[in-house]
C-alpha cells in the first residue's frame, strides 16, 4: 500500500481566506459573512434583512516605540539614600536655584537638568555639584564673608569629587565620558570662584580635550546617555572662546565640530535662548577669524592670496551676522520680555559689528569713528547688569588685594608666549592682513531694544550683589570700551560699570579687569609728551595688550606702543599715525 506524501492534498484540509471584522452588524448578528457593501451590504438586500450599517473603525494604534521617561528630579534628590541632610540641601539649592542662575538663558538645560540627573547616579558628580553649591553660597550669599576661603565641608566634597573622577575609565563606556565632560565644567566652576584661574583653565582643557578625543568624525556624533550632545557643544563653545578671549590656548588647536550646536540661523529665533546660542557660536567663529588672520601674517608670504582669502571668510561671517540680526528682529514681541537677555543679545551685537567693520591699516584712528558704537556698548551693559542684578544699599565688597603688573614690550627681554590672541583686545598687529571696513551696517535692521539716554550708573559707593555666570560675557567687551575708545567720558562709565558690577564670568572677574583697564588708561593719560625740535609732541596709545591672569587676584599685563606725532608742521596729507614702534611681539 503506497504511503501518503506531503504533496498529496489532506481531506480535511481547509480552504483558506482573509478574516475580516469590517461586516455591518446584521451579518454579524448572524455570524455569515459580510461583503461589506457601503451604505448597505448586498447579502441582507438579498435576504430582505435590514441592514444596521456598520460600526465606527477603532482608531489605529501607533507603532510601538522607544518609551520617553521626565526624570522627577527633585523627587530623587529627597530620596537619595547614604547621603546626610546637609547634602541633600545643596543638591536642592543647586537644582532649584544655582544650576538656573548660572546659566539663565544659556545652556540653561545642562546645568539645571542634565547635570543634577547625572547627580542622582553618579557618585562624583553628585560630590561636585556639591561643593559647587556651597562654595557659590558662602562666595555670593554670605556678602561680607565671601573671601573668607573654601569652607572644611566644600574641600572634603571637593577631593571626593576629584578622586572619584581619577578613577574614571573613559573607555569602558560612554557614560563615563559624560561624567569626566560634566566634572570638568564643575570643577572649572569651582576654582574660577576662587579666583584659581589657572587651575580653572587646566580642567577646561581637560573638557576640550576629551571632548576632541571621542568625537567620531565619520558620524558627527559624541557618546550620549544623559546628555544631548549639542548640550556640551553650547557649553564648550563658550569655554572655547573664552580661551580665545584670553589668548591662552592651552589645550590645541581650536576644534570646528563644536560650533556644529548651531548649524542654520532659521528666518525667526522661536526664543531668547536660540538666538543666545547662535550668537554665542557666531562670536566663537569671529574669535577663531581673529585668531587665524594673526597666524596667517607670520606663516603666509603671498599676500594676494591671503587677502582674497580673508574676505571671502569675512563676508561669511557677515552674511551669518546679518542673518542673526534679521532673526532676532523677526521674533515674536511675546518672546522677547527678558530685558536683561535681549539687552546682552543688542551688546554683543553691537560688539560684533565693531570687531567686524573695523580697519586697523591706519593704526589706532580706526577706533575713533566707532563711538557711537562703544556708547551704545556701556548703555546696553548698564541695562543688562540692572536688570539681572540688584544694588545693595551700603554693601561693600570685601577688600580683595588686586596686583596688577605692567609691562612694555619694549626692552623686555623675557616675555611669557602668548597664545595668538584674537586681535589683542582689538588691537590687530599691524603686519596682519588689513580688514577693510565697509557701510554693510548700513544694510542691517534697526535694533529693536529700546536704549535709554544716557547708561544707568550706580551712584558713587553703591555696589551690585555678587553674581557669577557661565555665559556671554560683557567683561571683556567693556575691557575693550576702556582701552580702545578714544572719548574719556565713555571709558570712563565702562570702568565704573568694571568696579561696580561684582561680576565673575568664567575665568573673567570684573574687578581685575577694572584694575587693568585703570592702570592702562593711567598709561596713555599721564604719559608726557616728548617735545620735537619744530615745536610738536610725541605721546603714544596702547596698540596691542594682553593680559595674564594668575591665581590670588593677580595679573600681569604685556602692551606695545604706537606713537603718535602733533606737530604743527606735518602737512594734513601726511599720516597722523606714526608705524609701530615696537621690537617684535615676542612670541
Amino acid at each position: 500500500m503506497r504511503q501518503p506524501t506531503s504533496s498529496d492534498p489532506s481531506p480535511h484540509q481547509r480552504h483558506g481566506s482573509t478574516k475580516s471584522r469590517g461586516g455591518c452588524l446584521t451579518c454579524k448578528a448572524r455570524r455569515v459573512k459580510c461583503d461589506e457593501t457601503q451604505p448597505q451590504c448586498h447579502r441582507c438586500r438579498k435576504a430582505r434583512l435590514t441592514c444596521k450599517g456598520y460600526s465606527e473603525p477603532a482608531p489605529k494604534v501607533a507603532a510601538a516605540g522607544f518609551v520617553h521617561y521626565v526624570v522627577d528630579v527633585d523627587n530623587s534628590l529627597n530620596h537619595l539614600p547614604d547621603i546626610d541632610q546637609r547634602e541633600r540641601r545643596a543638591l536642592v539649592v543647586f537644582h532649584q536655584s544655582i544650576g538656573p542662575e548660572l546659566a539663565r538663558s544659556f545652556a540653561w538645560a545642562l546645568w539645571a537638568r542634565d547635570i543634577p540627573l547625572v547627580a542622582v547616579h553618579h557618585d562624583a558628580t553628585r560630590h561636585a555639584v556639591i561643593a559647587l553649591s556651597t562654595v557659590y553660597e558662602q562666595y555670593f550669599l554670605a556678602l561680607h564673608q565671601a573671601h573668607a576661603g573654601i569652607s572644611v565641608f566644600a574641600l572634603e566634597q571637593y577631593s571626593k569629587a576629584l578622586c572619584g573622577t581619577m578613577k574614571l575609565t573613559l573607555r569602558h563606556s560612554a557614560e563615563t565620558v559624560e561624567v569626566a565632560l560634566l566634572n570638568c565644567l564643575l570643577f572649572a566652576a569651582i576654582e574660577n570662584l576662587q579666583g584659581h584661574y589657572r587651575s580653572a583653565m587646566t580642567h577646561m582643557d581637560s573638557g576640550l580635550g576629551i571632548l576632541a578625543e571621542y568625537y567620531d568624525a565619520k558620524t558627527d556624533t559624541y557618546p550620549e546617555v544623559y546628555v544631548p550632545r549639542v548640550h556640551f557643544r553650547q557649553a564648550f563653545v563658550r569655554i572655547e572662546s573664552q580661551r580665545l578671549e584670553m589668548g591662552d590656548m592651552g589645550y590645541g588647536q581650536a576644534a570646528p565640530h563644536l560650533v556644529k550646536c548651531v548649524r542654520r540661523i532659521p528666518a525667526a529665533f522661536q526664543s531668547l535662548t536660540q538666538a543666545t546660542l547662535a550668537m554665542n557660536v557666531l562670536v566663537n567663529r569671529t574669535l577663531l577669524f581673529m585668531q587665524d588672520i594673526e597666524a596667517s601674517s607670520i606663516y603666509l608670504s603671498d599676500g594676494e592670496w591671503r587677502v582674497a582669502l580673508v574676505l571671502q571668510r569675512r563676508r561669511e561671517l557677515l552674511s551669518r551676522f546679518e542673518a542673526w540680526c534679521h532673526a532676532l528682529n523677526n521674533m515674536q514681541p511675546d518672546n522677547t520680555n527678558n530685558v536683561g537677555s535681549l539687552a546682552l543679545l543688542e551688546f554683543y551685537r553691537t560688539y560684533l559689528g565693531i570687531l567686524l567693520r573695523v580697519d586697523l591699516r591706519g593704526g589706532q584712528v580706526g577706533f575713533e569713528a566707532l563711538e557711537k558704537e562703544f556708547q551704545d556698548m556701556v548703555i546696553l551693559a548698564s541695562l543688562f547688569i540692572s536688570s539681572v542684578s540688584t544694588i545693595l544699599p551700603g554693601y561693600k565688597p570685601p577688600q580683595k588685594r588686586i596686583e596688577v603688573t605692567v609691562h612694555s614690550y619694549e626692552g623686555v627681554e623675557h616675555v611669557p608666549e602668548p597664545r595668538q590672541c584674537p586681535g589683542a583686545w582689538l588691537g590687530i598687529s599691524p603686519d596682519s592682513t588689513p580688514v577693510a571696513g565697509c557701510d554693510w551696517a548700513a544694510t542691517l535692521p534697526e535694533p529693536r531694544l529700546k536704549r535709554p539716554a544716557t547708561p544707568l550708573l550706580p551712584r558713587p559707593g553703591d555696589f551690585y550683589k555678587p553674581s557669577y555666570s557661565v555665559g556671554l560675557s560683557i567683561i571683556e567687551p567693556l575691557l575693550t570700551v576702556c582701552i580702545r575708545c578714544r572719548n574719556p567720558r565713555i571709558r570712563q562709565q565702562a570702568l565704573q560699570l568694571l568696579k561696580m558690577c561684582n561680576r565673575k564670568e568664567g575665568i573673567w572677574d570684573s574687578l581685575i579687569t577694572a584694575t587693568v583697564a585703570e592702570r592702562m588708561i593711567e598709561l596713555e593719560d599721564s604719559q608726557g609728551a616728548d617735545a620735537h625740535s619744530d615745536g610738536g609732541t610725541t605721546r603714544f596709545l596702547i596698540a596691542n595688550m594682553q593680559a595674564f591672569y594668575v591665581d590670588s587676584g593677580r595679573a600681569v599685563v604685556y602692551y606695545a606702543k604706537e606713537y603718535i606725532a602733533d606737530s604743527a608742521a606735518l602737512s594734513q596729507e601726511e599720516p597722523r599715525y606714526q608705524p609701530y614702534v615696537q621690537e617684535r611681539w615676542a612670541f
